[in-house]
Protein backbone atom coordinates (compact mmCIF):
# COMPACT_ATOMS: atom_id res chain seq x y z
CA UNK A 1 0.00 0.00 0.00
CA UNK A 2 1.08 3.42 -0.99
CA UNK A 3 0.47 6.67 0.61
CA UNK A 4 -2.02 9.05 -1.81
CA UNK A 5 -3.99 11.95 -1.77
CA UNK A 6 -7.50 10.55 -1.87
CA UNK A 7 -9.27 14.31 -2.98
CA UNK A 8 -8.78 17.84 -2.87
CA UNK A 9 -5.31 19.83 -2.31
CA UNK A 10 -2.69 17.90 -0.23
CA UNK A 11 -0.11 19.80 -1.11
CA UNK A 12 -1.34 23.58 -0.12
CA UNK A 13 -5.21 23.44 1.24
CA UNK A 14 -7.36 21.62 2.72
CA UNK A 15 -7.68 17.56 1.45
CA UNK A 16 -8.04 14.12 2.36
CA UNK A 17 -4.75 12.01 2.79
CA UNK A 18 -3.65 7.97 3.33
CA UNK A 19 -0.73 7.35 4.65
CA UNK A 20 1.24 3.88 3.93
CA UNK A 21 -0.06 2.00 7.01
CA UNK A 22 -4.06 3.13 6.26
CA UNK A 23 -3.94 5.80 8.33
CA UNK A 24 -6.57 9.14 6.58
CA UNK A 25 -6.18 12.44 7.71
CA UNK A 26 -8.48 14.91 6.45
CA UNK A 27 -7.87 18.62 6.89
CA UNK A 28 -5.07 21.39 5.98
CA UNK A 29 -1.86 20.94 4.21
CA UNK A 30 1.56 23.21 3.77
CA UNK A 31 3.89 22.71 1.52
CA UNK A 32 2.87 19.26 1.22
CA UNK A 33 2.62 18.97 5.63
CA UNK A 34 -0.19 18.01 7.26
CA UNK A 35 -1.09 20.46 9.57
CA UNK A 36 -2.51 18.98 12.86
CA UNK A 37 -2.38 19.13 16.47
CA UNK A 38 -2.56 16.02 17.93
CA UNK A 39 -0.64 14.51 15.30
CA UNK A 40 3.05 14.72 14.12
CA UNK A 41 4.10 12.95 10.95
CA UNK A 42 7.66 13.32 11.25
CA UNK A 43 7.62 15.73 8.36
CA UNK A 44 10.98 17.66 7.70
CA UNK A 45 10.29 21.29 7.35
CA UNK A 46 14.00 21.96 6.35
CA UNK A 47 14.19 19.36 3.50
CA UNK A 48 15.04 20.77 0.50
CA UNK A 49 12.73 21.08 -2.53
CA UNK A 50 9.50 20.83 -0.69
CA UNK A 51 8.28 23.96 -2.52
CA UNK A 52 8.02 21.78 -5.65
CA UNK A 53 5.21 19.64 -4.15
CA UNK A 54 2.46 21.69 -4.58
CA UNK A 55 3.37 22.47 -8.45
CA UNK A 56 4.42 18.61 -9.39
CA UNK A 57 1.18 17.84 -7.46
CA UNK A 58 -0.36 19.64 -9.59
CA UNK A 59 1.30 18.90 -13.07
CA UNK A 60 0.56 15.47 -12.42
CA UNK A 61 -2.96 14.85 -12.23
CA UNK A 62 -3.73 17.82 -14.44
CA UNK A 63 -1.46 15.92 -16.94
CA UNK A 64 1.14 18.81 -17.90
CA UNK A 65 5.09 18.50 -18.67
CA UNK A 66 7.43 20.01 -16.86
CA UNK A 67 10.89 21.45 -18.00
CA UNK A 68 13.45 20.79 -14.95
CA UNK A 69 16.86 21.61 -13.68
CA UNK A 70 18.10 18.22 -12.66
CA UNK A 71 21.35 18.46 -10.52
CA UNK A 72 22.49 14.47 -9.52
CA UNK A 73 25.02 14.82 -6.65
CA UNK A 74 28.47 14.54 -8.02
CA UNK A 75 27.38 15.43 -11.37
CA UNK A 76 26.45 18.05 -13.54
CA UNK A 77 23.14 20.28 -13.97
CA UNK A 78 20.54 18.97 -16.18
CA UNK A 79 17.75 20.52 -17.72
CA UNK A 80 14.64 18.97 -19.84
CA UNK A 81 11.20 18.92 -20.74
CA UNK A 82 9.44 15.61 -19.04
CA UNK A 83 6.38 13.89 -18.54
CA UNK A 84 5.63 13.52 -14.64
CA UNK A 85 3.24 10.87 -14.25
CA UNK A 86 3.26 10.40 -10.07
CA UNK A 87 4.71 11.23 -6.70
CA UNK A 88 6.33 9.14 -4.07
CA UNK A 89 7.49 9.53 -0.62
CA UNK A 90 10.04 7.23 1.05
CA UNK A 91 12.68 7.91 3.96
CA UNK A 92 11.47 11.33 4.25
CA UNK A 93 12.18 12.17 0.63
CA UNK A 94 10.07 13.25 -2.31
CA UNK A 95 10.59 11.98 -5.52
CA UNK A 96 8.66 12.42 -8.77
CA UNK A 97 8.40 9.68 -11.38
CA UNK A 98 8.54 10.59 -15.24
CA UNK A 99 9.10 9.39 -18.47
CA UNK A 100 10.32 11.40 -21.38
CA UNK A 101 8.57 9.19 -24.00
CA UNK A 102 5.76 6.19 -24.54
CA UNK A 103 7.10 2.79 -23.17
CA UNK A 104 10.77 4.63 -22.14
CA UNK A 105 12.91 4.86 -19.18
CA UNK A 106 11.28 5.49 -15.87
CA UNK A 107 13.11 8.89 -14.27
CA UNK A 108 12.83 8.88 -10.35
CA UNK A 109 13.84 12.26 -9.33
CA UNK A 110 14.59 13.55 -5.63
CA UNK A 111 13.14 16.73 -5.06
CA UNK A 112 16.07 18.25 -3.34
CA UNK A 113 18.25 17.96 -6.63
CA UNK A 114 15.83 20.20 -8.45
CA UNK A 115 16.94 23.27 -8.96
CA UNK A 116 14.51 24.65 -11.03
CA UNK A 117 10.76 23.64 -12.02
CA UNK A 118 8.63 25.13 -14.32
CA UNK A 119 4.99 23.51 -15.29
CA UNK A 120 4.34 23.83 -19.10
CA UNK A 121 1.11 24.29 -20.48
CA UNK A 122 1.87 21.45 -22.61
CA UNK A 123 -0.27 18.14 -22.27
CA UNK A 124 1.17 14.89 -21.48
CA UNK A 125 0.45 12.43 -24.08
CA UNK A 126 -2.10 10.25 -23.69
CA UNK A 127 -0.39 6.93 -24.56
CA UNK A 128 2.12 7.99 -21.74
CA UNK A 129 0.40 5.84 -19.07
CA UNK A 130 2.66 4.52 -15.44
CA UNK A 131 1.60 1.99 -13.42
CA UNK A 132 3.07 2.91 -10.34
CA UNK A 133 1.86 -0.82 -8.27
CA UNK A 134 3.44 -2.81 -10.71
CA UNK A 135 7.25 -0.40 -10.91
CA UNK A 136 6.69 -0.07 -7.19
CA UNK A 137 5.63 -3.55 -5.97
CA UNK A 138 8.97 -5.79 -6.60
CA UNK A 139 11.39 -3.00 -4.84
CA UNK A 140 12.12 -1.39 -1.82
CA UNK A 141 12.34 2.28 -2.09
CA UNK A 142 12.59 4.09 -5.43
CA UNK A 143 14.74 2.51 -7.22
CA UNK A 144 14.44 -0.28 -9.41
CA UNK A 145 17.76 -1.77 -11.50
CA UNK A 146 16.83 -1.78 -15.44
CA UNK A 147 18.07 -5.51 -14.89
CA UNK A 148 17.10 -6.71 -12.03
CA UNK A 149 15.06 -9.80 -11.38
CA UNK A 150 12.81 -10.68 -8.29
CA UNK A 151 14.46 -13.18 -6.04
CA UNK A 152 13.76 -14.68 -2.65
CA UNK A 153 16.25 -13.52 -0.11
CA UNK A 154 17.35 -14.76 3.28
CA UNK A 155 18.48 -11.85 5.83
CA UNK A 156 19.88 -13.27 9.01
CA UNK A 157 19.13 -10.48 12.58
CA UNK A 158 20.77 -10.80 15.53
CA UNK A 159 18.00 -11.31 18.32
CA UNK A 160 18.03 -7.66 19.43
CA UNK A 161 17.81 -6.30 16.10
CA UNK A 162 15.19 -8.90 14.78
CA UNK A 163 11.97 -7.75 16.29
CA UNK A 164 12.47 -4.17 14.86
CA UNK A 165 12.44 -5.42 11.68
CA UNK A 166 8.94 -8.01 12.32
CA UNK A 167 7.44 -4.92 13.65
CA UNK A 168 8.09 -3.00 10.51
CA UNK A 169 8.67 -5.35 7.61
CA UNK A 170 11.30 -4.62 5.22
CA UNK A 171 8.82 -5.28 2.48
CA UNK A 172 5.27 -6.78 1.98
CA UNK A 173 6.61 -9.97 1.10
CA UNK A 174 8.26 -10.29 4.27
CA UNK A 175 8.10 -14.09 5.86
CA UNK A 176 9.32 -13.82 9.64
CA UNK A 177 11.17 -16.87 11.12
CA UNK A 178 11.00 -16.26 14.81
CA UNK A 179 12.84 -19.35 15.92
CA UNK A 180 15.81 -18.01 13.83
CA UNK A 181 15.75 -14.39 13.74
CA UNK A 182 15.52 -14.36 10.59
CA UNK A 183 13.43 -12.84 7.16
CA UNK A 184 12.67 -13.92 3.52
CA UNK A 185 11.26 -11.61 1.17
CA UNK A 186 10.71 -11.68 -2.55
CA UNK A 187 12.12 -8.51 -4.20
CA UNK A 188 14.30 -6.79 -7.13
CA UNK A 189 18.28 -5.87 -5.14
CA UNK A 190 18.39 -2.55 -5.12
CA UNK A 191 20.54 -0.04 -2.98
CA UNK A 192 17.70 0.79 -0.91
CA UNK A 193 17.46 -3.00 0.00
CA UNK A 194 21.56 -2.67 0.87
CA UNK A 195 21.07 0.31 3.04
CA UNK A 196 18.74 -1.26 5.28
CA UNK A 197 20.30 -4.44 6.07
CA UNK A 198 23.55 -2.84 6.87
CA UNK A 199 21.96 -0.48 9.09
CA UNK A 200 20.69 -3.88 11.18
CA UNK A 201 24.41 -5.62 10.87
Amino acid sequence: MSAQCLSGDCANGTGIWKDASGIIYKGEFRNGTIQSKIIDWGNNEFYKGKEYLGPLYSAVSQRKQIKMTYTPFGKEPKTFITNPVYLKQYNNRWFVVSLLEKDGFVFVNAFDRIDNLVVLDTEIPKDITFDAEEYFDPIVGVSRPMDGEIEEIEIQFTPDTYPYVKTKPIHHSQKNYDDECKVKIRVIRNRELENIIQVYS
